[in-house]
């Protein structure tokens, strides 16, 4: 009942969402039989059927065939079905493969959302109402739409609740003042909003004996046992106002100084590596995790660290590790003072290719999973919203008492532009980061090197 609770709540709410767009679904009109194919990774056929058979009834001369693929080979199996001629009508992609495979990739015809909107208004002005910013940010290139995403993660922090308890309990055994005691009860109760506020956890947290870790706080500074570690940096660069690529995005800009309204030359990238480091650097008053303990999550289920940092699906693979634990998320700290939270999006996105032979009826479909269709979708899933509407508008300094940040977060995700190489973009920053940990390379150097290194990747001519 739950369920169906929802997914009739978020249906209305959708309604509400794309004031600007008729509700019902757009009916073909392709003569004869129209057969598409849908691939997507994750969700069964039974969690995408309510929409094909809806789409289906409202327009009987189309038939979805939904194929469920393995992750493993998916990209290789897609391309080599695309170059056969046999690739699938929608594509459902990571949003940093948008770019890379824009050239397979079919836009939405014109009027794909204007012709059933009330508003005067273009196709990417409504898309850019409708859906959430890093959507319009990756689907939209030289003013066409390239994909929509029926919904978007984000990064959150996920915390070990008994660990927490624990803490808090020891702290009678502290002599404290009355204000030290009540700010580690706040950051004991998940109540985070800061950076500043979370190296004071992890110090609360922490327990070693010089450079042995008898309890880590964090999951954070390396590269190679951190899931996620590259995102975390990125998300961390981005937070600290990094240049990542230049305007014309043929070089790399994430290494380069910037300056600030008094003159003084900063280097924003290195900072943030600087900081994320430091997580795994024995000399500094934040070192809480290194290269010798195992897998992040694999760590934090076994009790070995207190946090890791995570999406909304990282909260399935940790139950099935620890069914029992009792686990909790905070939303991704800020840096203290800024007026604009910023948090970073990881998402799939439907795509039409161009070995449809029907990318009218396959573009008529994706619009309608994303719009009338989305709340049986979000229902059943329960995965975070894509429309813009129906995030929680939360401000920063109130961040730290919500208790579910994959709600609002999407509101302010973003990522960045990684040109065709998205992969060996992301090996990039692991690399970055072994540079410092594993090698000891000086930061700029560290940094410099990286950057040469994504330059020649976003120079580099597609495969």
């Amino acid at each position: 009942m739950l369920k169906k609770y929802l997914a009739l709540t978020l249906l209305i709410a959708v309604g509400l969402t794309l004031s600007g767009l008729q509700c019902g679904a757009k009916k073909t009109t392709t003569s004869g039989l129209a057969e598409i194919t849908v691939w997507r990774l994750f969700d069964s056929q039974d969690t995408f059927a309510p929409l094909i058979k809806q789409f289906e009834k409202d327009n009987k001369n189309v038939k979805i065939k939904y194929v469920m693929k393995d992750p493993e080979e998916y990209e290789l199996d897609s391309l080599n079905a695309l170059a056969a001629g046999a690739g699938p009508d929608v594509w459902s992609i990571p949003n940093d493969w948008v770019a890379r495979h824009s050239d397979k990739l079919v836009p939405a015809p014109a009027g794909i959302l204007a012709a059933s909107s009330k508003e005067k208004k273009t196709d990417v002005e409504l898309y850019q109402d409708a859906f959430v910013p890093v959507a319009a940010q990756d689907n939209i290139i030289d003013d066409k739409i390239y994909g929509i995403p029926l919904s978007v993660d984000t990064l959150a922090v996920y915390y070990n609740k008994d660990i927490f308890k624990q803490v808090l309990k020891d702290l009678d055994n502290q002599k404290l003042s009355r204000a030290e005691r009540q700010l580690r009860e706040k950051l004991l109760d998940g109540n985070v909003g800061s950076w500043d506020e979370f190296i004071q956890l992890v110090k609360i947290l922490t327990s070693r004996s010089g450079a042995d870790i008898k309890q880590s706080a964090v999951a954070m500074g390396t590269a190679a046992n951190i899931s996620f570690s590259q995102d975390i940096l990125y998300l961390l660069m981005l937070q600290n106002n990094t240049q990542m690529v230049t305007p014309d995005k043929k070089s790399a800009g994430f290494n380069l100084p910037t300056k600030k309204e008094t003159g003084e030359q900063i280097y924003p990238g290195a900072t943030a590596l600087d900081f994320y480091t430091s997580f795994a650097n024995p000399g500094k008053e934040t070192y809480t995790w290194n290269n010798s303990l195992p897998n992040s999550i694999d760590a934090f289920t076994a009790g070995q660290t207190a946090m890791i940092f995570g999406y909304s699906f990282t909260e399935n693979l940790i139950k099935q590790k620890a069914p029992t634990m009792n686990v909790r998320k905070f939303a991704m700290p800020q840096i203290k003072g800024v007026a604009n939270a910023v948090d970073f999006g990881q998402y799939y996105t439907e795509t039409v290719t161009k070995s449809s032979k029907y990318p009218d009826v396959a573009w008529a479909f994706v619009r309608f999973a994303a719009t009338e269709g989305i709340g049986d979708y979000l229902g059943t899933t329960s995965k975070p919203t894509a429309l813009k509407k129906q995030t929680k508008q939360i401000g920063v300094n109130e961040r730290g008492e919500q208790k579910n940040p994959f709600v609002f977060q999407v509101g302010t995700a973003t990522d960045w532009y990684k040109g065709k190489y998205p992969v060996k973009t992301d090996k990039v920053f692991r690399d970055l980061i072994d540079d410092i940990i594993v090698r000891g390379n000086p930061l700029q150097r560290a940094m410099d090197t990286a950057a040469k290194l994504e330059t020649d990747l976003l120079m580099k001519a597609p495969y």
